[in-house]
Parts: C-alpha cells; structure tokens; sequence
C-alpha cells in the first residue's frame, strides 16, 4: 500500500479562540493532500471527470492527539485501502516537526457515477489516476451481523427481563419483540446499517444468527452445489435464505430490501 506524503504550515486562518488549530480545519488539510497526490502522480482531474466516475466521501473521522499551534509544519501522510469493488478507505497520518503523531483521519469513500447518480465500480482508469496500485478486491459476501434471535415460550417475560436489566427498550412486532443497535457498516443496498436482538415465539433447540449478505442468488447457489441446500423465504423484508451449520443451528442470510 502506498503512501503519499504532504507538508501544510498552518496559518492564523485554521487557529481557533485555544490558540491551536481549528477541529474543523483538520479535514480541510487531508483534503488539500489528497489533492496533492494528483500532482505526485502526473493525474490531471479532467482525466478523471471525464470518466463520468470519481470518489464519493461517506463518512469522515478525526481523531485528535496532540495539539497543532500556528506557524508549526506537519507532513500529512496518505494512504487507500480498498474495502470492495466500489468502496475505500483513506488513511490520514498527521505528524508534527518532531515527528510525532497528532492526528488520524479516517475517510470512507466511494465511487459515484456523475450521470446514473449511484456508487459503481470505477474504471480501471479511475483506479489507476488515483493511485490505489492495483485492482479491487471482491466484495466478501457478509456484510455484517443482521441480527441475534432468542427464542422464548413466554416473550413478553423474557422481554421485561433483558428490558429491566439490560434497559432495552422493544419495539413491538407481531408476536415478537425486537430493537435496532447502531452499527457503523454501510451495506450495498445503501443502507445504514443496524444489528437487530429479537425475541420471538418458539422452542427450536439450536438458535439462530442472521447475516446481512451481497450477491445473494450467488451465495444460495454455491451453498446448494457444496451440499448444503437453503429453505428459502419469508421474503418479506429484503430476501432471507436459511441453512443449517453442522451444529443444527440456523443460519439466516439476508438481502436487505435497497434503500433509493
């Protein structure tokens, strides 16, 4: 994985009233350094926009070590990290004149089509111009964890029980309970993600563990030819597929309904 290095002086215009600088001036200079690595690289944006396809921010973290005062030099150093086909990472370093660390920026991003207005797979240009040094890997097929399901003769008991001790607070659906927990996965139906804990009606002895997956008519299709075929349905909410693991548990995949 490469990295690309950017020098940035701070000036009064990023300091703040504590005399060090502005939170909000960290993202504009990780900003200014991936826009030098177009230079380091020779890449012109045009070449870029003229694809139709460039990277999308989704989401952007700061994490602040030490101070940073006016008129100090840090070197921002840059890296990618692809995560799937159409998403990445960008890993900011901040270091002061000493060497010493005083930020991180984390940046997920994405690469959006100008004229269908959705994330895609970029050119292979696209990749090249932006210095990811080489092809992207293929998307795993779980996602994430869809969601933990307690079975229970008596629910509203043992709902009380986890809402008097734990201080869940359930939703109410059907016969079953359940609540939704953040979580910071974004899934490729473009939803932001949550991890379901459900209590529902049933006696089954082996419990369930439900994954949010991609490529899900793939997914049932290779299960089936290694000899374990999934019970399809209910496809009431997204697609869902169920198998058993080798310890008579099930195992629910889950295609969550696209968002847009």
């Amino acid at each position: 994985m490469r990295t690309f290095r950017y020098q940035h002086t701070v000036t009064s215009a990023e300091i703040d009233g504590f005399n060090h600088v502005n939170n909000a001036a960290y993202l504009s200079i990780f900003e200014r350094a991936r826009w030098a690595i177009l230079d380091d690289l020779g890449t012109q944006w045009a070449d870029i926009a003229a694809t139709g396809v460039g990277p999308l921010v989704l989401a952007a973290e700061v994490s602040f070590i030490r101070e940073v005062l006016l008129g100090e030099t840090v070197t921002v150093e840059t890296s990618f990290e692809p995560t799937s086909p159409r998403r990445f990472n960008v890993l900011h370093r901040m270091l002061g004149p000493d060497g010493g660390l005083r930020a991180l920026g984390t940046i997920r991003g994405a690469f959006f089509n100008v004229v269908q207005r959705k994330i895609v797979e970029p050119p292979e240009a696209v990749v090249t111009a932006m210095g990811f040094g080489g092809a992207l890997p293929p998307a795993p097929p779980v996602q994430g964890l869809g969601g933990a399901f307690l079975q229970a003769r008596d629910v509203e008991t043992l709902a009380r029980w986890y809402s008097q001790h734990l201080s869940f607070r359930f939703a109410e659906h059907g016969t079953a309970r359940h609540v939704e927990l953040p979580s910071s996965d974004i899934v490729p139906s473009l939803r932001v993600a949550t991890t379901t804990f459900a209590i529902v009606p049933g006696m089954a002895t082996g419990q369930k563990v439900n994954f949010r997956v991609t490529d899900f008519d793939g997914l049932v299709a290779r299960l089936h030819e290694a000899g374990h075929p999934a019970e399809r349905g209910p496809d009431d909410y997204g697609r869902f597929a169920t198998v058993i693991d080798p310890e008579g548990n099930r195992v629910e995949l889950w295609e969550p309904p696209r968002v847009g």
